[in-house]
């Protein structure tokens, strides 16, 4: 593995000195409390949109939906988050 590579085997990430590294998401608040994200999952199990969630937790877009997928890995829904059509 070169030193530039990134592992993702879910060991933690030890950054190398004097790589250039780029920081995703740094515009993003990526913290929610609970009771935040049980309002979101409601919200979604509802039927409501992203964009209806995002305006009425006053949150980014991109903020509800990487909540949303927070949840969806820990199967808290019943209605489909994403649809991956089978072969």
């Amino acid at each position: 593995m070169s030193a530039e590579m990134i592992p993702t085997d879910n060991q933690p990430l030890h950054l190398k000195a004097g790589l250039d590294y780029v920081y995703a998401f740094e515009d993003l608040e990526l913290t929610f409390t609970k009771k935040q994200l049980d309002r979101i999952a409601f919200r979604w199990e509802s039927g409501e949109s992203l964009e209806d969630i995002a305006k009425k937790e006053r949150r980014k877009d991109l903020e509800i939906l990487l909540g949303l997928i927070h949840l969806a890995r820990r199967r808290v829904f019943e209605r489909p988050f994403a649809f991956r059509p089978s072969n």
